[in-house]
């Protein structure tokens, strides 16, 4: 048995405040995790074990992050379906049948496997490799970014096993978006206090962090987390050929494409002709119409940003907004400061609130374009800025009809019929 500090983030007024928690790994039920049927080997209780084990949730995760943010691209105004596939025709129109699977479909279970993998790799490196602080911190913003994109991307409602005394899972209760929220802030401040200064594994929890704050409107904390980013940080997901990218993957075989102005309300990702949005034409789509991809999208090798410092930038601009008690012109100041890196004219402030939320927005679709994060912004302006759901999501007639686009917002955990303690979403809302 081994102790593993937690520091779980309390929401108090307007005051943030961290609690310092002791977790004994392999005595009790702390963390959620999924899979139940997965059994532990003992043959990875060793140094080189657990550098196995972390290793192997690097590599689930890898996939689950680039599975999701191509389903959420298509639920969303980034990406459209061909036609060549019913999964992603599906989501592209918000027509998702509950609790059934896709393919492809949103990595729930990709997800799930990154949890225990990462859990299970923390209890190992802490018990039979702990000079590996550095990685035991990338295991906790695993765990961290993980629960952050279930918050985002699925409905209230996900059940989270937990570790039995054998580090085996077991049914666990359900979270609210709220809980994970604060189990997610709660595994990047674990992060940060084994992160001991290590220049990697500081900014990828501080950036984790700051989004998963940002996402529960907790504007100033948000800010903090991210203001010491350097905006030069990448932490890309790299890809190889025996382990291509999934995005490139799905545009090379034409199951998804670049939307433009999708459903009435969309962005116009093609006609923009935005430097941070390359297309290329690549092929014909079911109906005969072109195909466009990304210029990244075209090489299966392109690595996929986790997290960088733009996105540090990003949020603090959003935090600065005089509608999120901001003031002076600093969120236009550092959104111009980021454009000024790659040559774009400077923005102009519109003067009215909405606007300036609405400008903000933009900014972070064409910078942070099929990255897992747009449908958590949509519903974020839903859920603290006030839009309804038809002035964000597509819309309509899909694709010039007969058939029109659904109701969906949200991604349901497909596999839990099986788990007592599974109810169904307690929302289908955003």
């Amino acid at each position: 048995m081994s102790s593993i500090v937690l520091l779980a983030r309390r929401l108090v007024g307007n005051a943030t405040v961290l609690l310092l928690l002791v977790a004994t790994v392999g005595c009790h039920n702390l963390f959620g995790v999924a899979n139940p049927d997965e059994v532990l080997s003992s043959s990875f209780d060793t140094p080189e074990g657990a550098l196995t084990r972390a290793a192997g949730a690097n590599s689930a995760f890898a996939g689950a992050v680039q599975a999701a943010a191509v389903a959420s691209g298509l639920l969303t105004d980034e990406l459209t379906g061909t036609g060549f596939i019913s999964g992603t025709t599906q989501i592209d129109q918000r027509a998702l049948p509950a609790y059934q699977v896709l393919t492809p479909g949103y990595p729930y279970d990709g997800f799930s496997t990154t949890r225990i993998a990462a859990l299970r790799a923390i209890s190992t490196l802490h018990q039979y490799n702990p000079s590996q602080t550095a990685l035991i911190s990338q295991m906790f913003s695993v765990l961290g970014y993980t629960e952050e994109a279930f918050a985002e991307n699925m409905c209230p409602g996900i059940p989270l096993a937990v570790l039995d005394a054998n580090d085996n899972p077991t049914y666990g209760p359900i979270e609210s978006r709220a809980g994970l929220l604060q189990t997610a802030a709660a595994h990047f401040d674990s992060a940060l206090v084994y992160a001991h200064g290590d220049t990697t594994a500081v900014p990828l929890a501080e950036v984790g962090l700051a989004r998963t704050l940002l996402a529960g409107g907790n504007w100033a904390a948000a800010s903090q987390a991210a203001h010491a980013v350097s905006e030069t940080f990448v932490y890309a997901i790299p890809a190889t050929t025996n382990s291509p990218n999934g995005i490139s993957t799905a545009f090379a075989n034409q199951w998804i494409a670049v939307a433009n102005n999708e459903g009435n309300v969309g962005l116009p990702f093609i006609s923009a002709n935005d430097s941070r949005v390359q297309v290329v034409a690549s092929g014909t789509d079911a109906n005969g119409n072109t195909i466009y991809v990304t210029v990244p999208g075209t090489s299966i090798t392109s690595p996929l940003t986790l997290a960088n410092g733009i996105e540090a930038r990003l949020i603090v601009a959003e935090a600065a907004l005089p509608v999120n008690g901001g003031t002076g012109s600093s969120w236009l100041d550092t959104l111009n400061s980021l454009r000024a890196t790659i040559g774009d004219t400077a923005l102009q402030d519109p003067g009215v609130d909405s606007a300036r939320v609405n400008l903000l927005f933009r900014e972070r679709a064409f910078w942070l374009f099929v990255t897992n994060h747009r449908q958590g912004d949509l519903r974020r302006l839903i859920q603290l800025y006030g839009r309804t759901v038809n002035s964000l999501f597509p819309n309509g007639l899909y694709q010039g009809g007969p058939n029109s686009y659904g109701t969906t917002t949200t991604f349901t955990p497909f596999l839990e019929q099986t788990n007592p303690n599974f109810k169904g979403c307690t929302s289908f809302s955003p």
